[in-house]
């Protein structure tokens, strides 16, 4: 593991992605995905070991950043079921 990876916590570097995002210009009442903070504890913990799964895979940090913790993290954050009552598909169909 990098010593930037001891840096934040996958939940610390999510709300910091959220916190930055371009949301300015969205219509009033546009959905945007929550926060670690009000997540349930077992969808906090899955993007935790996610993020050790990265780093352990050696993962870039920048694709790490910018791609596969944003992505796992709106996918979580939009969805507050806990992880394994997701049904991707049919979310999808939506």
């Amino acid at each position: 593991m990098s010593a930037d990876a001891t840096l934040s916590s996958a939940a610390e570097l999510y709300t910091g992605i959220l916190k930055n995002s371009r949301t300015g210009k969205l219509p009033t009442g546009f959905p945007v995905p929550q926060p670690p903070a009000v997540w349930p504890a077992e969808n906090v913990a899955l993007l935790e070991r996610y993020l050790r799964w990265l780093y352990a895979d050696n993962a870039a940090l920048v694709s790490i950043r910018s791609f596969y913790i944003p992505t796992a993290g709106h996918l979580l954050g939009y969805h507050l079921a806990p992880h394994a009552d997701l049904d991707l598909d049919l979310a999808a169909a939506r």
